[in-house]
């Protein structure tokens, strides 16, 4: 069997460093284990799937792009036409599928969405397991734990709001057009 990834090697260690927290009681940790962990461990999973998606559905678009000039362009010789102009129209139909699927899904956005909360849930753990920055005056994990559990709590709000009014939203005709003015300056033109 080979070797176990970087993330998951990450991870093994952020639960192991997780487990000797002293806490209170195994509810707080058990918590604490849902509030940020998991919510970790699971945006850095969907980051990494929104990741492959993207990637994949941009090496399409990107490959498929630069030969489809070049097959058009090419004289084929006797006998190779017929195959040439069904290999022009397959890839210049899977440029299009794949720009229309990522224009459709976002992965790109969703990527990045995902990738920048478990940053920011990555940060902020990392300063509570060592009690550092907002916590570096606390003397225990447990005395910092109110104000983690505060801040967590504001991360995940956030990124819900985050991911419900930007990230999940129907791009507008307007939007599609390149027009990325935001709602505020689009209000004040029509007063």
């Amino acid at each position: 069997m080979g070797q176990p990834n970087r993330e998951t090697r990450a991870n093994a260690a952020l639960e192991a460093a997780f487990a000797k927290l002293q806490l209170k009681d195994d509810l707080q940790r058990d918590l604490l284990r849902i509030q940020w962990l998991n919510s970790l461990l699971w945006m850095d999973h969907r980051a990494s799937r929104s990741w492959t998606v993207y990637a994949a559905l941009k090496l399409v678009a990107i490959v498929g792009a630069v030969f489809v000039p070049a097959l058009v362009a090419v004289t084929p010789p006797p006998g190779w036409g017929s195959a040439v102009r069904a290999s022009t129209f397959v890839l210049s139909l899977s440029v299009a599928l794949a720009t229309a699927l990522e224009s459709f899904f976002r992965s790109g956005e969703r990527w990045r969405h995902y990738r920048r909360v478990a940053e920011a849930l990555r940060l902020e753990g990392m300063q509570f397991l060592m009690l550092s920055g907002p916590y570096n005056k606390a003397a225990t994990h447990q005395d910092a734990l109110n104000e983690f559990s505060t801040t967590l709590n504001a991360i995940l709000a956030t990124e819900v709001d985050t991911y419900f009014t930007k990230v999940a939203v129907e791009k507008t005709s307007q939007d599609q057009s390149g027009d990325q003015s935001s709602s505020s300056e689009r209000s004040a033109s029509r007063a």
